[in-house]
């Protein structure tokens, strides 16, 4: 199965969503956007959803520099 987990840049915050490959959304949220805090999440979520055999595919909306401490996790 593949996910497909998306995110919304802001200076402050990240809207995000994992939906499925069927295009089904699991679910969103939103999250502070500070390195620290997109790494735990980031390590949670490829543990829980990019694991045996599954795929998590990641992407960004690049808004300004505002997507750097997702790259940076």
């Amino acid at each position: 199965m593949r996910y497909f987990l998306g995110f919304d840049a802001a200076k402050l915050k990240l809207d995000m969503s994992l939906i499925d490959e069927s295009s089904a959304e699991l679910w969103h949220d939103k999250t502070t956007n500070d390195e620290a805090t997109l790494s735990e999440l980031l390590l949670t979520l490829a543990s829980e959803y990019g694991s045996n055999g599954n795929t998590l595919i990641a992407v960004v909306e690049a808004t300004g520099r505002y997507h750097t401490p997702l790259l940076d996790a």
